[in-house]
């Protein structure tokens, strides 16, 4: 089987019914995706979550990624054969607010300002600016 590594950073509104999608896709192994939040730059609050791995190449195929501009027709095909109900403007919607990339994690997180882990308030008693 071909596999390709894929980053998918996702808005946290669209984290439940992106799994739900991958989950009536793959069943079980979509499980955990999106469920790791990202918080932007002095934000306190997460406002992204993030899935990275490998994923099988029937559908990294079929997401944009870097000059690939994939396929909204057929993954929405692919979903209706499994009984998601999604159209083909709601599909390619939320794509659109996806970052999709071959990157790590680690770079796709930074590129876009955030992390894993809230801004730490500096300890009482500690100057904030040491």
């Amino acid at each position: 089987m071909n596999w390709q590594h894929r980053t998918l950073i996702i808005p946290i509104a669209l984290a439940e019914p992106a799994r739900a999608a991958c989950m009536a896709l793959t069943g079980s192994a979509s499980e955990g995706l999106f469920t790791t939040l990202l918080y932007p730059e002095g934000g306190a609050e997460a406002t992204h979550a993030i899935s990275s791995g490998y994923i099988a190449g029937e559908f990294a195929d079929l997401l944009p990624c870097g000059d690939q501009p994939g396929n909204v027709e057929a993954l929405q095909a692919m979903l209706e054969g499994v009984e998601f109900p999604i159209t083909t403007e709601g599909l390619a919607g939320m794509l659109a607010m996806i970052d999709i990339s071959d990157e790590a994690a680690e770079a796709a997180m930074g590129r876009l300002g955030l992390s894993l882990a809230p801004p730490q308030a500096p300890d009482e008693g500690e100057d904030a600016n040491s």
